[in-house]
């Protein structure tokens, strides 16, 4: 991910933060619970985010190198966890 989209995604992990813990205060607890599912699902959708801009930008992890990767798992030779080329 480049440094601008970093920024970008920092700054908006921070303001949902700060919301959060702003609401939660004068929340019920069914009204926490639902605050932090929503917290939840908006880090995954920023997550997302981040990975569809890293792609966008060429960097992946080829399929091979996973595939190498998931089938050396339990063995006496396991891989390491491959790197995005």
């Amino acid at each position: 991910m480049d440094r601008y989209l970093k920024i970008l995604y920092n700054a908006a992990m921070t303001k949902l933060l700060e919301q959060a813990m702003t609401a939660a205060a004068s929340l019920s607890e069914q009204g926490q619970d639902a605050l932090a599912l929503h917290i939840m699902d908006e880090a995954k959708r920023l997550a997302i985010l981040e990975g569809i801009a890293e792609a966008d930008a060429g960097k992946s992890v080829p399929h091979e190198d996973m595939k190498d990767w998931a089938q050396s798992l339990g063995t006496d030779n396991e891989l390491p966890l491959p790197t995005c080329k």
